[in-house]
């Protein structure tokens, strides 16, 4: 079942051909769990909206049904991760005290305040930081209402570029027959910015450090 899931991009003919109009839900459970539960930041988000985008384009799945499915289903995600971290944050205090400490909960706070619009609007793109970024803002308490505009905008351009993206773009001869090739790029291509942006935070902290340190 995990190995099922975690590469159902790849295997989406075979979950149509299984499940028939169950697909639907099918995805729109994945969407909802990869962004709505920490423990399943593992499963496929854009290479699976890709994957689905395509077969709509070859007539095997309705693109509109499909698109407004994976927005609901990804605010709902966001939503549900945000209040289960902030209602139950304080557990998750006591329990991980080493990992998250106070001053790192007081600097978070203020980076949302003055930040999380865009961080939440940007982490859609980002493999496993759509996961966490809204649990670390239901635990700083970021206002609900900026929290969920920036998930409805994120969500919507999320499902626009990668549904349409593989609606428009399946149909190509070379993507059609090297379809699971074409979707490792896709893979890849999404973990590339969080990748950078990984590199240069490690590279400003440095900096940083050994300026301090003179």
């Amino acid at each position: 079942m995990y190995d099922f899931l975690a590469n159902l991009d790849s295997r989406l003919e075979h979950a149509a051909v299984a499940f028939g109009a169950w697909t639907y839900w099918l995805i729109y459970a994945i969407v909802f769990a990869e962004t709505g539960l920490i423990v399943a930041a593992f499963l496929p988000g854009d290479t699976l909206l890709f994957a689905a985008g395509t077969f709509a384009g070859a007539g095997n799945l309705n693109v509109y049904e499909l698109a407004i499915g994976i927005h609901l289903a990804a605010i709902c995600g966001d939503s549900a991760n945000y209040w289960i971290s902030r209602k139950l944050g304080h557990q998750v205090l006591v329990k991980w005290t080493k990992l998250i400490r106070p001053g790192y909960l007081r600097k978070a706070t203020m980076f949302y305040r003055k930040h999380g619009v865009k961080a939440v609007l940007l982490s859609r793109f980002v493999p496993t930081f759509r996961t966490f970024v809204p649990f670390i803002a239901g635990l700083s308490k970021m206002n609900y209402l900026r929290f969920l505009m920036a998930s409805v905008v994120g969500s919507a351009l999320w499902v626009a570029v990668f549904v349409l993206g593989g609606f428009f773009f399946g149909q190509i001869p070379w993507v059609k027959e090297h379809f699971v090739t074409a979707i490792v790029l896709v893979g890849v291509a999404t973990v590339i910015p969080s990748s950078l942006g990984i590199l240069r935070a490690i590279y400003v902290s440095r900096k940083a450090g050994a300026a301090l340190a003179k």
